[in-house]
């Protein structure tokens, strides 16, 4: 306990986390191949604008499909494969990481 504001709670140990693979439908992974490729979704409705190639724009979809990057965002800016949940005091914490930067338990 803090002696100079007791409000403040102690710092809690991070419990051991849950590993878990994130498994892409063969849809998402097919829509992320043809991102990657520059071609448009196939569900998407075809309309005269013109499908945007950018990198920008390719990276803002994947990470909808992925949900983000792995979390070493200094070094690495690989899409997130594994998913880690903290489990502690009513609520999960989770963090996303790519296959190399997945920490051993």
């Amino acid at each position: 306990m803090n002696l100079l504001n007791p409000n403040i709670p102690k710092a809690v140990k991070k419990p051991k986390p849950v590993i878990e693979k994130i498994k892409f439908t063969e849809e998402q992974k097919g829509n992320i191949k043809r991102i990657l490729e520059g071609k448009q979704r196939a569900d998407a409705k075809v309309t005269q604008r013109t499908f945007n190639t950018s990198r920008g724009y390719k990276i803002a979809r994947i990470r909808k499909i992925t949900g983000g990057f792995c979390c070493i965002c200094d070094i690495c800016d690989r899409f997130n494969t594994h998913l880690l949940k903290y489990r502690t005091q009513g609520f999960v914490i989770v963090k996303r990481y790519c296959s190399e930067h997945v920490p051993t338990p």
